[in-house]
């Protein structure tokens, strides 16, 4: 009878042993590879929550701000008509002729910490806003603003709230309206409004007045007129 060498039978038994524990060890490699996985899909989610959080946060901020310009804005718009209407436009005053119109030499009024140049009245849409004088900030105030030499141009947000001041509604109003500015001595110029639109391009035109409004996003509603004869 052959009697197994014991070194070739324990090398054999050591050899079945670790034929044995393989799949053990490939199972708990699977499981541990889950588990990292599971834990990196949950940071992942984590962190996806934190920034739709973190995101709304930030828009209701931003409304919420909004909101409080469009407040104070028709306050202002508001209480400067009524300022002008009980003191630096009770009169008639004289018409301008139709020259280049000058912005720098217009009088001002300074009223609610404003330097106000006079009021636009756009009678296709029965529209009458306040004009402050330039620097002034438009997102409170139509403005005006910088443009090529003899024109008035004036720009505000297109949040103006209350009967009347709502600037995007000038690309409704009907061509020929009269639009009238009178300035805080109570001189005005009459103009015949001849084009309207929207646009997210710069101004390239030849009015001798230019009404706009800008949203946030850089859209501008516009108005063109000319002087009347």
């Amino acid at each position: 009878m052959l009697v197994p060498c014991p070194d070739r039978v324990d090398a054999a038994g050591a050899g079945a042993g670790t034929r044995a524990e393989v799949p053990v060890q490939v199972q708990h490699a699977a499981e541990r590879k889950g588990a990292k996985d599971e834990r990196h899909s949950r940071r992942l989610l984590h962190a996806g929550i934190a920034f739709l959080a973190a995101a709304a946060l930030v828009a209701g901020a931003g409304l919420a701000h909004l909101e409080a310009r469009k407040g104070e804005s028709a306050r202002l718009c508001a209480d400067i008509l009524s300022t002008l209407d009980a003191t630096a436009l009770a009169g008639d005053g004289e018409t301008e002729d139709a020259g280049a119109f000058d912005t720098a030499a217009l009088p001002v009024l300074q009223t609610e910490g404003v330097d106000v140049a006079g009021q636009l009245e756009v009678q296709g849409i029965g529209m009458r806003i306040p004009v402050a004088a330039e620097g002034a900030d438009s997102s409170l105030v139509p403005t005006i603003v910088e443009a090529r030499e003899g024109e008035l141009a004036i720009c505000g947000r297109a949040y103006e709230q209350g009967e009347g001041t709502a600037l995007s509604s000038i690309t409704e109003v009907p061509m020929g309206s009269d639009v009238v500015f009178r300035q805080t001595d109570g001189t005005t110029t009459t103009y015949k409004a001849v084009a309207a639109g929207v646009t997210d391009k710069e101004f390239n035109d030849n009015f001798d007045l230019l009404l706009y409004s800008q949203d946030a996003f850089g859209q501008k509603s516009w108005m063109g007129c000319m002087k009347a004869s």
